[in-house]
């Protein structure tokens, strides 16, 4: 089964507020969060660990000089 992160893993592996995390998925640039239980709106928020890592990958690498 794979791992699901909490926001505060996300947070920590791309370097990003909450806000510019939930800024990008409101433009279609992150990957959206899964509900624990979907048929509650209050329920907790996961990330599957294999989109987060697809995302970091794709990601521009910094030049350095």
């Amino acid at each position: 089964m794979e791992k699901l992160l909490t926001l505060n893993e996300v947070m920590e592996c791309v370097h990003m507020t909450k806000s510019t995390i939930y800024r990008y998925i409101n433009k279609d640039a992150f990957p959206p969060p899964l509900k624990v239980n979907p048929n509650d709106p209050n329920s907790a928020s996961r990330w599957r660990e294999s989109e987060i890592t697809e995302f970091i990958d794709s990601r521009p690498r910094a030049l350095n000089k």
